[in-house]
């Protein structure tokens, strides 16, 4: 889930950990939630409606604002991480 990125300080470079999820915003909606985790590609594949029955969890960190649902991107993937331990633990 780690890569690393060159940045350059005062002239001189540094190799860096680079978090893959960097490039998220941070609340994401059930279509974002189903584009970058669930869609398949190398990761699970759950369909729309699937994903917002996750949002409707009461263990699932989401909010509504006005008529949509989001989710925190720390919160979503320390749950996301909190599943899957469970799993292990089982």
């Amino acid at each position: 889930m780690f890569t690393t990125q060159t940045t350059d300080h005062n002239n001189r470079k540094e190799v860096q950990p680079m978090n893959e999820t960097n490039h998220l915003p941070h609340l994401l909606d059930p279509e974002m939630v189903k584009k970058e985790f669930f869609n398949g590609e190398n990761q699970p594949k759950l369909n729309l409606p699937a994903v917002y029955s996750l949002f409707k969890r009461e263990d699932f960190p989401s909010m509504r604002i006005g008529r949509k649902w989001y989710t925190v991107t720390p919160l979503f993937l320390e749950w996301l991480e909190n599943q899957c331990l469970r799993k292990k633990a089982i």
